[in-house]
């Protein structure tokens, strides 16, 4: 039995290293020869789908490789529309293709290096529906990674896509009903980056003279942001500002 353990450990421990070493740079270098080619929304948008993400207090079950894959996707295959042309149009198709792709019944190829051939889809299609029960319930494949899904393999599990799946399509109906209002100045778009606390039993509020990263609450009142200068405006360049680009005035000094 502890041979089965070691052996157990040992694979995962492999499985790690190649994710870090081999399978992240690739990941990488590919994601930013998107960005390079769609300077103006992609970037932005990405961080938009990302602080959407975080909100909906999703981090540990959707990676950002995963996220920044299904973006991609959108680029690579937009029909029947063209490619994204704004930070919002990116952050609308992100919900709608999370929400109503058939996770269960199909993988998400995303063609990184539009060279997969129609034999090559087929393979990883098959592959997906002869071993289902033992792939991820979130299967995303690529030309360096066609039948691992390593960015989503454990998380989400199907409870959790679930519930990704019912927020996103939510956030979405909930923006466009927004974004359709003739009184945009009335219009809180902010919404969709906050969380539903109602589920919890316990609530912890923080003061936020004691929080490092206060400035960087999508409801902070004083932010200047470099998504403003990206083309996104108000409270969507709030929160698709990185880390770092969003500020606040410091804190008084104490009392002596």
């Amino acid at each position: 039995a502890s041979l089965g353990v070691w052996e157990g450990e040992g694979k995962e421990r492999v499985r790690r290293v190649e994710e870090e070493e081999v399978m992240l740079p690739l990941h990488t270098s590919t994601i930013n020869g998107l960005h390079q080619q769609y300077p103006s929304s992609f970037g932005a948008g990405v961080r938009l789908c990302k602080r959407w993400v975080c909100a909906q207090l999703l981090s540990s079950h959707l990676s950002e490789e995963a996220v920044e894959l299904v973006a991609a996707h959108l680029y690579l295959r937009p029909a029947p529309y063209t490619h994204p042309c704004s930070p919002s149009a990116v952050f609308l198709r992100f919900l709608d293709l999370l929400s109503s792709h058939e996770w269960s019944a199909r993988p998400l190829i995303v063609d990184l290096t539009q060279k997969l051939t129609v034999s090559d889809v087929s393979e990883i299609t098959e592959k997906f529906n002869t071993n289902r029960s033992h792939k991820p319930a979130m299967f995303v494949a690529t030309p360096q990674d066609r039948f691992s899904s390593c960015w989503t393999r454990p998380n989400p599990i199907p409870p959790v896509l679930a519930r990704i799946q019912v927020l996103a399509r939510e956030s979405r109906a909930l923006l466009l009903s927004q974004l359709e209002c003739c009184d945009l100045s009335s219009v809180d778009l902010r919404q969709v980056f906050r969380p539903p606390l109602c589920a919890y039993n316990v609530l912890i509020h923080l003061h936020k003279r004691h929080t490092v990263l206060s400035g960087q609450s999508v409801d902070a009142t004083t932010t200047t942001t470099t998504g403003a200068r990206a083309g996104v405006t108000g409270a969507a360049a709030a929160a698709a500002a990185p880390s770092g680009d969003t500020k606040e005035d410091p804190p008084p000094p104490p009392p002596p």
